[in-house]
């Protein structure tokens, strides 16, 4: 991603304030999500348990890390390719009935 001013203002107000702070807390109470979650810790601590040497385990902790590292760049990219294709989104929803900007008692969501 840039390096711009610009760049970096966005990544500490929308990524920091917007999808760090609402939308994980959001997404953390989703139990689908607590299902996977859950799932995930399970089989990384199977797994470690499974390594014999500290040598291992450092290994499995650094492709976890290496892999979140990575796929925080493919969400970045796709926030910001939802932010560019927002108004096309909006108009294609709208046609079958649906609105993402419509304010409930329940916040922000897909309404029909």
């Amino acid at each position: 991603m840039s390096n711009n001013v610009v760049q970096k203002a966005f990544n500490e107000v929308v990524f920091a304030e917007r999808i760090h702070q609402i939308a994980y807390s959001k997404c953390a109470n989703d139990p689908e999500y607590q299902a996977a979650q859950s799932e995930l810790t399970t089989l990384l601590a199977n797994l470690e348990n499974t390594l014999s040497t500290n040598q291992q385990k450092e290994l499995l902790l650094d492709l976890e890390t290496a892999w979140n590292n990575m796929y925080s760049y493919f969400l970045e990219y796709s926030y910001l390719q939802g932010i560019k294709d927002s108004k096309m989104l909006h108009k294609e929803l709208q046609k079958y009935g649906f609105s993402v900007v419509e304010e409930s008692i329940m916040g922000y969501g897909l309404y029909h």
